[in-house]
C-alpha cells in the first residue's frame, strides 16, 4: 500500500475506536489488526475529537401479539436482521448484542 493509503486506512480505524465502546485489544480483535500497529498509528496520527453519545442502558423492545408457539422468542436489530430463538435469552446478552449490532452497523 501506498504511504498515504495505509495513513487513511489507520486513521478510518482510530476514529472509529474512537467512537466504538470497545477497548484498544477487543477493537484490534474484532477488526483483524495488530495491537502493536494500532498502539503505533494512534500515537503517529492525531487523535479525533468525537464526542461519542451514551450507549443506552436500555434497548427498546416492541411486544407484539403472539402467533408462534409458546416460548418461541424473535429480535428485530434491523429492517433486514431478525434472530429466532425457541426460549427466551438471557436480557443481558441481547443488550449487548444490540450494542454490537449498532457498531458493526456503522462500520
Amino acid at each position: 500500500m501506498k504511504k498515504q493509503t495505509v495513513r487513511k486506512h489507520w486513521q478510518r480505524h482510530i476514529t472509529r475506536h474512537s467512537r466504538s465502546t470497545l477497548g484498544k485489544a477487543a477493537y484490534c480483535r474484532a477488526h483483524g489488526l495488530s495491537l502493536y500497529q494500532f498502539h503505533y498509528w494512534a500515537r503517529k496520527l492525531p487523535t479525533p475529537q468525537v464526542t461519542a453519545a451514551p450507549s443506552p442502558d436500555m434497548v427498546r423492545v416492541e411486544i407484539a401479539e403472539a402467533s408462534r408457539p409458546a416460548g418461541r422468542i424473535a429480535i428485530k436489530l434491523g429492517p433486514d436482521t431478525q434472530l429466532a430463538f425457541e426460549s427466551a435469552p438471557c436480557p443481558r446478552w441481547v443488550a449487548k448484542l444490540a450494542r454490537a449490532y449498532e457498531e458493526v452497523r456503522d462500520v
